[in-house]
C-alpha cells in the first residue's frame, strides 16, 4: 500500500510537535484528575495513534 503525505497543515515539524504537546496535556491531566479511567484510555489510544501517524512510519517531503 503506497505511504499518504501528511495534510499540508501538518507537515511542519513545529506543529506536530504542537499537536503532541496538547495531547500529552491532555493525557496528563486525565492521569492526575482521573487514573486509569474512560477518558484517559481513550486518549491515550489517541495520542499513540498521533504519534505513529505524526512521527512513526513516514518522513514528510520537504517542499
Amino acid at each position: 500500500m503506497p505511504r499518504q503525505e501528511l495534510h499540508p497543515w501538518l507537515r511542519p515539524l513545529w506543529r506536530r510537535l504542537a499537536v503532541m504537546a496538547a495531547l500529552l496535556a491532555w493525557l496528563a491531566f486525565e492521569f492526575w484528575y482521573e487514573p486509569f479511567g474512560t477518558w484517559f484510555y481513550i486518549v491515550m489510544a489517541v495520542t499513540i495513534y498521533a504519534v505513529w501517524e505524526l512521527f512513526g512510519h513516514r518522513v514528510p517531503r520537504n517542499e
